[in-house]
């Protein structure tokens, strides 16, 4: 690098008045008063890092969630040095016991152990032990949460403790975990700590870290569901194999692993079948577009592309009429309404038409863009992934992509190239699917009877799950603290049951004796024709109308 180079970078620094070149950069803000004034502090890098931090929803300052103990032990206690822990005496936990792979050496013969009293106050389970000095190449903190097993011990000059406070929930110390062992966070640090040199206790102590909300919470305590169960067929697993011989017959062991075997592959092939796109809509999506999905892929086996290609457009049609339908249940759930079902509103009381696949993705579009609506919306309130639906551009362009489409067929105009235009067609609708994927979480739920008990406030309903691509489905019984209306459709989200009636209506059809889901589609003033959404059959009800005229669809 030539001398010259650095001094034609500084000149051309001198006449900017802001950005980065390739040897520094000029601030467009002044530092605030008391900032660090060092040079990878200030770095446009580190303040994008910054902010990238700020946009995170919570975050709390490190000392809120840990107290920092730094190892000290007085040089006068008495020591001794080898593999095991003389009477009376605690490992001394130095910086070279932790390892990069996060865990705690085993003691060797360079281990120091010392005499337990209040001036070397143990560690207890659950302490994260940090290396406190680290060479610039390490991307990473280096530390390791101290557990029960192993050896009792006190830290010391070298290592820096965090100590999770009492009130602090397991899965904000899950979340600060997986922070703490980002590239990202020790980046920050090392930015924000510059002057620091090399000891991170001082960085640490200005730490934010980001703090999970309610559905992140949720989210962590389910995977360590996921991963207890599957910890435990992996130990089952292991114990089967090895212990078969060891009480009874080597008959009765050959039957003991074929059996357990058995039932450990169902186990795997169903948890591995989720991963399978196909096999997660027909099985975990609610029926109407379980349903839809499973009458594409049967057309496309059987080689009828004409047909398949018409049953794809029909598909993403029903995918955004029930998305949309979902949308105006659930801004009336927080007490607010969707401006665009004024056309929905306007087409079926002046009885010339009914609501198209403009109106569902204008609605979902309002979701998208409305600050108000969704901002009266709780947290983890399925308005909020309805809204975000569009978020994904390349869901938005298939849906558009659909809806033109969609149009052509209805104005009679067909693709020339129909075996190309329905692979292509099908690939907007898969990304459909994917961005509607929250869906597999919220069940839909048929109430065929219900009772409350008013001196206990508590109700039972008798219910039936459609989910999966068979609507004759199990009924169960289902606890609730408040009446769910008796013949009703709900759907079940993260913060509780959706009532979808009138939006959504469930009941067998009339034309092939099928249950089915319908949606309002015509109204000739004294009864609302119904349009199912599995088959596309009608049938009339007069009994709705007035559900109909309060919840706004018609006038």
């Amino acid at each position: 690098m030539a001398a010259q180079e650095i001094f034609d970078d500084l000149d051309l620094l001198l006449r900017r008045a802001g950005g980065r070149t390739r040897f520094g950069y000029v601030l467009r803000e002044a530092i605030s008063l008391g900032a660090p004034l060092g040079f990878r502090a200030n770095s446009p890098e580190a303040r994008a890092h910054e902010e990238e931090l700020h946009r995170y929803p919570v975050t709390r300052e490190l000392t809120d969630v840990f107290q920092i103990i730094r190892g000290r032990v007085p040089r006068d206690l008495p020591m001794s040095v080898g593999t095991s822990a003389p009477a009376g005496m605690v490992r001394l936990l130095g910086g070279r016991d932790v390892l990069q792979d996060g865990s705690i050496a085993d003691a060797d013969d360079h281990t120091r152990w010392v005499e337990q009293t209040d001036l070397a106050p143990p560690l207890v389970s659950g302490d994260l032990v940090f290396r406190e000095i680290l060479a610039p190449k390490h991307q990473r903190f280096i530390f390791a949460r101290y557990t029960h097993l192993d050896d009792p011990a006190t830290p010391a000059s070298g290592v820096v403790v965090l100590r999770p406070h009492g009130d602090v929930s397991t899965e904000a110390v899950r979340v600060s975990l997986a922070y703490l062992g980002s590239k990202h966070c020790k980046t920050l640090h090392d930015m924000a700590a510059s002057t620091l040199g090399g000891h991170i206790r001082l960085g640490l102590q200005s730490m934010r870290l980001p703090q999970p909300d309610s559905a992140l919470a949720a989210a962590v305590r389910e995977i360590e569901d996921a991963k207890e169960k599957f910890e435990a067929w992996s130990f089952t697993a292991r114990e089967v194999i090895s212990s078969a011989f060891e009480e009874g017959t080597p008959t009765e062991a050959h039957a003991h692993i074929v059996a357990t075997g058995r039932n450990l592959r169902l186990r795997a092939e169903a948890a591995s079948s989720i991963d399978d796109f196909s096999t997660g809509i027909r099985t975990r999506f609610p029926h109407p577009l379980s349903y839809r999905w499973r009458t594409v892929e049967a057309n496309l086996s059987a080689g009828t592309v004409h047909q398949a290609f018409s049953e794809i457009l029909e598909a993403a049609e029903v995918v955004l009429c029930l998305l949309a339908n979902l949308a105006l249940a659930a801004a009336r759930d927080v007490g607010r309404s969707i401006g665009a079902m004024t056309s929905v509103t306007d087409k079926l009381s002046s009885r010339r038409s009914g609501p198209s696949f403009g109106d569902w993705l204008t609605i979902l579009s309002e979701v998208h863009t409305s600050r108000t609506l969704r901002s009266a919306a709780p947290e983890r309130h399925v308005l909020h992934d309805l809204g975000d639906l569009l978020a994904d551009g390349p869901a938005e362009q298939a849906i558009r992509s659909m809806k033109s489409r969609r149009d052509d067929y209805a104005h009679l105009r067909r693709p020339t190239a129909l075996e190309q235009e329905t692979q292509e067609a099908l690939g907007d609708l898969r990304t459909m699917y994917s961005a509607a994927f929250f869906m597999a979480e919220t069940p839909l739920h048929a109430v065929d009877s219900t009772t409350w008990d008013s001196i206990e406030g508590v109700g039972t309903a008798q219910t039936r799950d459609l989910v999966g691509d068979h609507s004759v489905v199990a009924t169960r019984e289902l606890k609730t603290e408040f009446q769910l209306d008796s013949g009703s459709l709900y759907l079940g989200t993260q913060t509780g049951l959706l009532l979808l009636r009138p939006y959504l209506i469930g009941r067998a059809c009339r034309d092939c004796g099928h249950w089915s889901t319908f949606h309002a589609d015509r109204f000739d003033g004294a009864e609302m024709t119904l349009k199912s959404l599995e088959r596309g059959h009608t049938m009339s009800d007069a009994n709705q109308v007035r559900a109909f005229r309060a919840a706004g669809l018609i006038v």
